[in-house]
């Protein structure tokens, strides 16, 4: 008797993960349980920032100038620079059996290109090793086996 599969993205793995390090428990598994059901979530300023940057590198790549004089107009070209030529958001999954359980792995890449997966990150403070123990570049490797290499453009 055929078995269905269970969805295991990032998002969810990381809000798993999350409540076991987070200072608010409770609030960390409302959280998990709120990604556990895809309800939507407000965003914040530094989401909406992470995205509107991230179009505007896509834009780069697409041969659109960012406006001049805006304040992230260097570092939309430096990024361009290394991501175009790339697919950009290219869904990848894969089927996977853990423990005898079904899972259906997906995630939904920031750019592809010559093997190389790439996630673009927007951050204004950033420390050096911040994304090593996410499960993110892990699950998008076995996404894309064929991949040699994972890198975070921040």
């Amino acid at each position: 008797m055929p078995q269905n599969k269970l969805l295991l993205t990032q998002s969810l793995l990381s809000a798993w993960l999350y409540q076991y390090t987070a200072y608010d428990t409770k609030k960390a598994h409302e959280d998990f349980v709120r990604v556990l059901q895809k309800k939507p979530t407000p965003s914040s300023k530094a989401i909406r920032d992470g995205i509107q940057f991230e179009n505007m590198v896509t834009a780069y790549c697409e041969g659109v100038e960012p406006e001049q004089g805006h304040e992230w107009a260097d570092a939309v070209k430096e990024a361009g620079r290394i991501l175009c030529g790339a697919q950009f958001q290219v869904a990848a999954y894969r089927d996977k059996r853990i423990g005898g359980v079904p899972f259906l792995l997906y995630g939904r890449l920031d750019a592809l290109k010559a093997g190389v997966i790439y996630d673009l990150k927007f951050s204004k403070s950033y420390e050096a090793g911040k994304y090593l123990d996410s499960p993110q570049h892990p699950i998008y490797l076995d996404c894309v086996p064929e991949a040699v290499r994972f890198v975070y453009v921040i």
